[in-house]
């Protein structure tokens, strides 16, 4: 088939087909790229071209929200055969796409935890304009789901909606156990009634997934009894995330948020979505509430201290990305800041680098021994009492004197003595400050080699990209491994569901799978284990080294992770060194303070016998 004819006549050239399905093959169109076509392995029946054109009826007021049939297509001019219909081509990418981290760094490297609880809110939005116009999704799927680079999202396979007319109801026939409500699990759904509370616990899966990195709400592991598949899990409301206390079969797996990292109102209504009872009518959340819920989350977002690429809800008791980075050891939002130059990290560090550079030793000022000129001789020694004073004093005369004061006069020699020999002794201010020369010269010699590579970042690269030279063939195979999706994989005897919990255990892609990981997995059979341990060999079988390709984008990654790790400890060392040279200046001034009252005490002390000595000497007639 090389033509279709809309409902109007006109001719479309098909162009290439860009996928096919259980349905159908869908065509691009050959002179528009905002549509495509959509032909049936088989002609549609009766019922379903009602079906199709119910639909088309909508397409206009829902054309922000679904891609619905804009007309029915036709094998020939006559438009007697229905074939296909017309639908709107969207691009971006599907939601999986954004919740699986290895994906989200390759199809939306920028977008953060706000970016995606954006994405949360207009997917509860286009649900919501759905049902406001009477129409159900029934099929609810990940690959149903397509997110554009604004964060907007637009619905696709629309003609599988179940909707409803003069009371005639249009059923949706199709459907997958892993999005199915519990109340459904199991059931035929081919003409099945299907209502808004069936629509509300897929709406309640993706959000959950969007706010959770990919961790899906009933991917756990056992609290003690068996372990359940995602499926089993749903059918008996088995929530892994929700609290203790309920006594339920699943705890999450590790590394995942708690629940409590969201505000409350979104803790109520994922209970509300999940849990026995709500199956019953109506009792799900209503996309309008959860709109309301994620206003106000978005209104209360913000960036975690000690990583840039962490946004979380701003009420939490800590940053739930940093606490999963530290329990796996996995980043769930690696920061992706492009760095435009060698410099542009240290920018900022302009007037670090140029503090440390111009620093110099202090100018400690060696200050002269103060002069005493003006001090008075000390007080007499009290004359000697008693009997034997008194006659000692009538008999001798005068030499009682000389006896009585020779006593105070030796004492001051010998303080005079011991004074200068403190003096000759005590620390000298120069050999202080010389000390304080050769410690700050050597803390010098430690940060000047820190400054050099500090200011030329580049001689840091080309060190570390040489210590990695040889590893080059290691991350271009990892990077090979690391986009190949586990989820697009046909491995024996694992199905989507298994792939589910893989990814809730952090396990997304071929380069996640190893023996270590897959053993902490409670629930994976032996069968499974050698059927991913053996995809992960046949993968590395297959990848061939290209030593003329561009280095990697993850060995890129690691070189810069190193560059701005080894930068950063250099920053953090200079600046240890300079609260260093504060603390020497610090530490010497204060000995040097010291030293100097120290030589002015033992000065004035030397002054002191000195008056001291002349003054007994005038008294004892002494010259």
């Amino acid at each position: 088939m090389n033509e279709v004819y809309d409902e109007s006549g006109r001719m479309l050239p098909l162009g290439d087909q860009f996928a096919s399905g259980g349905e159908g093959v869908l065509y691009r169109l050959k002179d528009t790229e905002t549509l495509c076509v959509k032909v049936y392995h088989e002609k549609p029946d009766v019922v379903q071209t009602r079906k199709l054109k119910l639909l088309r009826s909508r397409a206009e007021a829902l054309s922000k929200v679904a891609a619905l049939p804009k007309s029915l297509l036709f094998a020939d001019a006559d438009l007697s055969k229905v074939v296909g219909i017309l639908i709107p081509f969207v691009r971006g990418h599907e939601i999986h796409d954004l919740y699986g981290t290895r994906a989200r760094l390759h199809h939306f490297p920028k977008a953060s935890f706000r970016f995606m609880a954006h994405v949360a809110y207009n997917l509860a939005h286009v649900f919501d304009e759905l049902h406001c116009h009477e129409i159900v999704i029934g099929d609810i799927s990940e690959q149903n789901v397509k997110v554009l680079p604004d964060a907007t999202v637009r619905l696709i396979d629309c003609d599988s909606f179940q909707v409803a007319d003069e009371g005639t109801v249009y059923t949706s026939d199709v459907g997958t156990p892993l999005w199915t409500p519990p109340e459904l699990q199991g059931k035929n759904l081919v003409g099945l009634h299907r209502d808004v509370n069936h629509d509300l616990f897929g709406l309640a899966q993706l959000i959950f997934l969007l706010c959770f990195a990919g961790r899906h709400p009933f991917a756990g592991v056992p609290r003690g009894g068996k372990q359940l598949t995602p499926e089993a899990a749903i059918g008996e409301f088995a929530f892994a995330f929700a609290p203790k206390e309920l006594g339920l079969p699943l705890a999450p797996p590790p590394g995942c948020p708690a629940l409590t990292a969201l505000p409350g109102c979104m803790q109520e209504l994922f209970m509300r979505a999940f849990l026995k009872g709500s199956e019953a009518p109506k009792a799900r959340p209503q996309a309008a509430e959860w709109k309301e819920c994620l206003e106000e989350l978005l209104k209360n977002l913000t960036a975690c201290a000690n990583h840039s690429g962490h946004i979380f809800w701003k009420k939490a008791v800590e940053c739930p990305w940093c606490s999963v980075m530290r329990e796996t050891e996995v980043d769930l939002f690696p920061f992706r800041e492009e760095h435009t130059s060698d410099t542009s990290m240290l920018l900022k560090e302009a007037d670090f680098i140029t503090r440390l550079r111009s620093i110099r030793p202090h100018p400690f000022a060696i200050e002269p021994l103060p002069v005493f000129a003006d001090l008075a001789p000390e007080a007499l020694p009290s004359e000697p009492a008693g009997l034997w004073n008194s006659l000692q004093k009538t008999v001798a005369l005068g030499g009682w004197k000389k006896n009585w004061l020779s006593t105070a006069l030796d004492a001051n020699q010998k303080a005079l003595a011991e004074a200068e020999a403190s003096l000759q002794s005590a620390p000298s201010q120069q050999m202080l400050v010389a000390d304080y020369n050769r410690e700050f010269s050597k803390l010098h010699a430690v940060v000047l080699p820190m400054l050099r590579m500090l200011s030329r970042p580049g001689h840091v690269r080309r060190d570390i990209e040489g210590d990695l030279a040889g590893d080059r063939k290691k991350y271009q195979m990892q990077e090979f491994l690391d986009d190949l999706l586990l989820r697009d994989a046909l491995v024996s005897g694992v199905g989507l569901g298994d792939k589910t919990m893989l990814q809730s255990h952090g396990i997304e892609t071929t380069a996640d799978i190893t023996e270590a990981a897959l053993a902490k997995i409670a629930g994976l059979g032996e069968t499974q284990v050698l059927g991913l341990l053996a995809w992960r060999k046949t993968c590395e079988g297959i990848f061939k080294y290209d030593a003329s390709k561009p280095m990697s984008n993850s060995l890129r990654q690691e070189i810069e992770r190193r560059v701005q790790e080894r930068l950063e400890k250099l920053k953090e060392e200079a600046l240890a060194c300079e609260r260093k040279f504060g603390e020497l200046q610090t530490l010497f001034n204060a000995r040097l303070r010291l030293v100097q009252a120290q030589l002015a005490q033992l000065a004035r002390q030397r002054e002191q016998a000195r008056v001291n000595i002349a003054f007994l000497q005038e008294q004892l007639g002494m010259e």
